[in-house]
């Protein structure tokens, strides 16, 4: 029922525009907030490697 109705109309290219650069934008933002998650944690890591270097002296 759903896909009838909207089967003959089309969507203006400007808003499908705008929906694909809200989505990757979206995106944009999970992959880089995993990036810096995992580089945060790899920063937290080599600190505590050190430390526990330094204390074997």
């Amino acid at each position: 029922m759903f896909k009838r109705k909207i089967r003959g109309k089309r969507g203006s290219p400007l808003l499908e525009e705008g929906i694909l650069l809200g989505l990757s934008l979206f995106m944009f933002l999970i992959i880089a907030s995993m990036v810096l998650g995992i580089l945060d944690w790899s920063s937290n890591n080599f600190d505590e490697a050190l430390d526990a270097i330094s204390d074997l002296d």
